[in-house]
This record gives structure tokens, C-alpha cells and sequence, in this order.
């Protein structure tokens, strides 16, 4: 009797554990989730990262390639733009932000302005360093991936879902 008492116990901890363990991963993914949205609606009400933002839709609308002849006032709208896609990108690479909602949120956005960027980000890291908007790019790498996936999946192929992380760029990889 004894012994199915420890048994019963054993197995009741068990149950508690798995169960806590659950919840706490739920909340987390949860928790990604809500700073996710609200760094994407956050960015809408912040004035220099609207205005930004407004700058790259006309320019992607009218078919305008960023490139290194821009403006002051247009490389300020660029790097506005950019580095707030760079800092959501490594807040992916660092699971911090959920990567999934974030590309079904603004993943097409974020890739016709790398895109449109291209050169402008070219001109620089040319300047700065191979390692500016690695990030960025990685992510659209991911997102490039996937379209590539649903459109086989689409004729037939395998279906992959989306990583819940961005994997860190090649140039910051530790050893």
C-alpha cells in the first residue's frame, strides 16, 4: 500500500511538472507574439519611422531603385528604414520576436524594400562593412525560402513551415 502511494504521488509530480512546464512555454511564445505586434504597430505611430516607411511605399509603387545617388533627406528616409528592419531581423535571429508572425505581418514589405535597397545597401557596406544588414538580409533569405516552398508546395511539392528563428548571419557566428 505503502509503494502505490509513492507511486501515486510520483506520477501526480510528474503530471504538475509537465503541466507548469506547458504553461511557461505557452506564456513565452505568447509573450513573442504580443512584442512582435507591437513593435510592427508601434513603428506606424513613431514619426520618423512613418515617414520612412510612407518614403519606401512611394518609391516601391513608382518602380524607384534606392541607390548610392539619393539625397541627404532621402538617405535619412533610407536608413530610418532600414535599420528598423535590420533590429527586427536580429530580434528574430535572437528569438526574441516571433519570426513567423513577423514574415505573414510585413514579410513582403520587407522584402520589395530590400529589394528597391539593393544598391543603397551595396554603396554602404562598401562603406561601413560587409556585416551592415546582414540581419536584413538573412531574413529575407528566409522569406525568398519560403515563397520558393509555397510555390512547390503549391504545384505539388513538400510544404516546410518557417523556422521560429532566423539563423544568425554567417559573419556572427561564434566557433
Amino acid at each position: 500500500m505503502f509503494r502505490n502511494d509513492i507511486n501515486d504521488t510520483a506520477a501526480s509530480v510528474m503530471v504538475a511538472v509537465v503541466f507548469g512546464a506547458t504553461t511557461v512555454l505557452q506564456v513565452r511564445q505568447s509573450q513573442r507574439r504580443q512584442h512582435t505586434v507591437d513593435l510592427i504597430t508601434n513603428f506606424q505611430s513613431t514619426e520618423t519611422l512613418a515617414a520612412a516607411d510612407m518614403w519606401m511605399a512611394e518609391r516601391i509603387a513608382a518602380g524607384r531603385p534606392v541607390d548610392a545617388d539619393v539625397t541627404p533627406d532621402e538617405s535619412l528616409h533610407a536608413i530610418t528604414i532600414l535599420d528598423y528592419y535590420e533590429f527586427l531581423s536580429m530580434l528574430g535571429a535572437r528569438g526574441i520576436i516571433d519570426v513567423r508572425l513577423l514574415l505573414e505581418l510585413r514579410g513582403g514589405t520587407m522584402k520589395r524594400c530590400f529589394d528597391t535597397c539593393r544598391g543603397y545597401i551595396e554603396h554602404r557596406q562598401a562603406q561601413v562593412g560587409d556585416e551592415l544588414y546582414r540581419y536584413f538580409e538573412t531574413l529575407i533569405d528566409v522569406y525568398a525560402d519560403r515563397l520558393g516552398q509555397e510555390r512547390s508546395a503549391a504545384s505539388g511539392g513538400p510544404a516546410q513551415s518557417l523556422p521560429r528563428q532566423v539563423p544568425e548571419p554567417e559573419s556572427d557566428r561564434h566557433p
